[in-house]
């Protein structure tokens, strides 16, 4: 879908308007891929997975957002409009932190839902920090920052062996699988495989 790569810097993909949305769904890799210091990334308001509607499921294949060794990306955000719709995703996770990835902030998404929150469209894991992706933020304590993270067959939020300092605040976590927040004692190079 998307790809921000090697060391290109502080760029944005969507927006808190809604004519600034992106679809991003039906691609063989990740919907969106920020890798090898692509720091300073802000990815909000979009629809990764689903039709432009938000109301059913367009896979991408690698699961819907991934970071591998990029530091201070966030994914939403506490604003209107700043959070993601990433859903859909049963073969990977809706979004996943590996490769020493640091302090990404994760805040008002919809994860797992149809664009209203109400139906269900499931991810495998909702979110995923392994290998080593640390001090990370998933929701918050303001309002509009913690996350709706809903349906997943396996974990809502995963932390895997390696990944420190995650903080987990403020969320909606409802997993028809059989955990809502794992701490792992896992490992592997990416998580939601």
């Amino acid at each position: 879908g998307v790809i921000v790569n090697l060391n290109s810097q502080n760029n944005r993909i969507g927006g808190t308007l809604a004519g600034e949305r992106n679809v991003i769904s039906g691609n063989v890799s990740p919907g969106v891929l920020i890798q090898n210091g692509a720091n300073g990334t802000l990815v909000q308001g979009n629809y990764i997975g689903t039709n432009a509607a938000g109301t059913a499921a367009i896979a991408n294949d690698g699961g819907g957002v991934g970071v591998n060794n990029s530091a201070n990306v966030t994914i939403g955000g506490g604003a209107a409009g700043a959070g993601n719709v990433i859903s859909g995703h049963t073969g990977g996770g809706a979004i996943s932190l590996w490769g020493g990835s640091m302090g990404a902030v994760i805040q008002g998404n919809r994860i797992g839902t149809d664009a209203t929150g109400t139906v269900a469209i499931g991810n495998r894991t909702g979110i995923s920090f392994a290998g080593g992706a640390w001090n990370g933020l998933v929701g918050g304590t303001g309002a509009g920052e913690g996350n709706l993270i809903a349906n997943s067959t396996f974990a809502g939020v995963e932390i895997y062996s390696g990944s420190t300092g995650v903080s987990v605040l403020g969320n909606s976590i409802r997993s028809n699988g059989t955990l809502g927040i794992d701490k792992s004692e896992h490992t592997g190079a990416r998580p939601g495989k």
